[in-house]
């Protein structure tokens, strides 16, 4: 072989070789870009600044309300007192919801065991329900007359925009759901 056919052989392979890590290289960036994208739009996404203690849907009704400042010391006893029984359901029903989803591997568990894992979460739900229902209650029995009225007017509101987005209003959101 020639002194230029030798430089000829290894002058083709490193163009082979650097075509092949060229291509590597492209695909790997391109690999990293799109996950870069996908990181950066799901991320975000979740997570969502958390509403300052002014923007919370208590203070909100508060605000609404114009409550004095003896009212507004009991409003806020009551909000307690209702937001740490709800969350107490709330985990009490994230447990429930370990066990019936844990069960999806289980093949031993009856459905009759399934069955009643939901119809305790359905409990839970309820008394979810009724707690809100007499939290309002509660922060009726502070009101003034007008106050009262007020109270309605936003509740009333809420539901009827919940109904035609089909989201539950957001002062009836709670936290640890």
């Amino acid at each position: 072989m020639s002194i230029l056919g030798y430089f000829k052989f290894y002058w083709t392979d490193d163009i082979d070789k650097m075509n092949k890590n060229l291509i590597t290289y492209i695909f790997l960036f391109f690999l990293i870009a799109v996950n870069g994208f996908f990181l950066v739009t799901y991320m975000t996404d979740g997570n969502k600044k958390q509403p300052t203690a002014s923007e919370q849907p208590s203070n909100f009704i508060a605000k609404e309300l114009g409550f004095d400042k003896g009212q507004l010391q009991q409003f806020r006893k009551i909000t307690r007192k209702h937001r740490r029984s709800i969350r107490e359901l709330s985990m009490e029903n994230r447990g429930l919801k370990k066990q019936l989803w844990n069960s999806l591997a289980d093949s031993t568990k009856k459905e009759n065991q399934i069955d009643a894992i939901t119809s305790l979460m359905g409990q839970i739900q309820q008394q979810k329900e009724q707690k809100t229902f007499y939290y309002f209650k509660d922060v009726e029995r502070i009101c003034t007359k007008k106050q009262r009225l007020k109270l309605q007017e936003i509740i009333k509101e809420a539901l009827n925009k919940s109904e035609a987005t089909h989201e539950r209003p957001k002062f009836f959101e709670h936290k640890d759901e």
